[in-house]
């Protein structure tokens, strides 16, 4: 049974200790008798002699009494730690105290930087030690665990945030290219004659480059260089009917909305008339019922009757039969009793 305490105690010990390897102690032989001292007050004369800076928890209100005699500096803090049960960190300039209740954990995610690159930075820092501050990687995630006292989670989560968003910046900065193939709108200009004036639609590219007069880019170009300063740029690839967008890649999420957004089906009527000379002794030959009535918004309006009972909605024309009408309209128009003027459309 003795045995399994001074185990136990041996353990607990080593837990506990802080690496020699991590403090440069530099001073005299320390040496105290004291009794019923604020163990706050013993851990600040050790650091003092040894001219290390040092940060005491306000919750360690234990007090010391007996002898600390002449030995290396690491092993007095390391006996006084496994003593009070206390846990130290030493972050490269400053000496870290707290109660081992203290001991919390945190998980930290990661948008770019690897979990693997993180850790040996930590290492290569000298900044992680067993317990007092320590990360372990979460197996198939982009996070890492942080183990330790308070002021170590706080260190490690500035340092995850400082170095992913340097990396983010630096990707959001990078200037990318992309191509984006349209379905049913156009690249291009469609350019065409209406009676003598020239009609100029505006294609995709066009609408893109005049947003970017008067837009403000999400990256900054202020310090850029010439080949950024003209960005964003638009193209249009006739060949497939794409667009060609170069800017910076934290951008192209948006452009990739906007141009999906604006190639959609468009929807098209066409209305076609002829305009037709009949003579009047003629026009009952086309068979049109002229006291017939139409139908518009929900409303029903009659001609040549006085019919007018609310009808249904729609459109009835007033050719009840296409074909029919288009047969004898042929007949008329051979004998030279109907002449067709001009058959106009609109879209």
């Amino acid at each position: 049974m003795v045995v399994n305490k001074r185990l136990i105690l041996i353990l607990l010990f080593i837990l506990n200790t802080a690496k020699s390897d991590e403090l440069s102690w530099k001073g005299n032989d320390f040496t105290l008798y004291a009794r019923q001292m604020p163990l706050a007050e013993v851990l600040h004369l050790l650091s003092e002699n040894y001219d290390t800076a040092i940060t005491i928890s306000p919750l360690i209100t234990a007090t010391f009494s007996g002898k600390i005699p002449p030995g290396p500096p690491v092993d007095i803090l390391n006996n006084l730690a496994a003593q009070y049960d206390l846990l130290t960190w030493f972050d490269g300039s400053m000496l870290y105290v707290y109660p081992a209740s203290l001991l919390k954990h945190q998980v930290i995610t990661f948008n770019i930087l690897s979990t693997g690159r993180f850790i040996h930075y930590l290492r290569s820092q000298n900044i992680l030690s067993s317990p007092g501050c320590e990360v372990k990687e979460i197996t198939g995630t982009k996070a890492v665990e942080v183990s330790g006292v308070p002021s170590c989670l706080t260190r490690i989560s500035q340092l995850a945030s400082v170095l992913d968003n340097a990396l983010i910046k630096r990707k959001d900065s990078a200037v990318s290219v992309s191509i984006y193939t349209l379905k049913y709108a156009t690249a291009m200009d469609t350019q065409y004659q209406y009676r003598d004036q020239s009609v100029v639609v505006p294609g995709v590219v066009s609408v893109l480059r005049e947003m970017s007069k008067t837009s403000v880019p999400t990256s900054s170009t202020n310090n850029g260089s010439p080949a950024t300063q003209a960005l964003p740029m638009f193209a249009a690839d006739p060949r497939q009917n794409a667009v060609i967008v170069r800017d910076y890649a934290a951008n192209m999420a948006g452009y990739r909305k906007l141009i999906t957004e604006l190639d959609q089906r468009q929807q098209m009527i066409e209305i076609s008339v002829k305009i037709i000379d009949v003579n009047a002794g003629d026009i009952n030959q086309l068979g049109i019922d002229w006291g017939t009535a139409v139908s518009l918004g929900g409303k029903k309006i009659a001609f040549n009757t006085g019919l007018n009972d609310g009808g249904a909605s729609g459109f009835s024309t007033v050719i009840s039969d296409t074909s029919n009408f288009m047969v004898r309209l042929n007949a008329l128009e051979k004998s030279s009793q109907a002449y067709v003027l001009s058959q106009p459309s609109v879209v």
